[in-house]
């Protein structure tokens, strides 16, 4: 998930013009929102084992939110067709809060977790 964001998140503007989809006023906020959530989702199930104590979502939280900044402040160093937004940022950390709401909920201590699909 994270190579996928780096690539959307590098390539040419002129290239993702050319998918229809985008071309919808504010598309691009929520692909932003809904690559974090991907992104978040996934590395809470990938450590679903060490989500027993919520700070422990505070910091894995972190790593998405890190990494989403790198991205805004590189994307006008590295590229001449990107600039970094806020906006994009402000519907990354959407995303992630959304994701970690989302994991929350589903994975609360007072679900029964014999029928909980996500625990192991």
């Amino acid at each position: 998930m994270a190579l996928a964001i780096i690539t959307a998140s590098f390539i040419n503007p002129s290239e993702l013009g050319k998918i229809k989809l985008l071309k919808v006023h504010g598309a691009d906020k929520i692909i932003h929102a809904l690559m974090y959530f991907s992104f978040t989702f996934t590395m809470f199930y990938e450590n679903r084992r060490k989500l027993f104590r919520k700070r422990n979502y505070f910091y894995l939280g972190l790593i998405p939110v890190i990494f989403g900044l790198i991205i805004e402040v590189l994307q006008p160093l590295v590229t001449k067709t990107r600039s970094g937004e806020i906006y994009d940022e402000l519907f990354n950390l959407a995303g992630i809060f959304l994701a970690m709401l989302s994991w929350y909920l589903i994975m609360s201590p007072e679900k029964n977790s014999k029928n909980n699909v996500f625990r192991t």
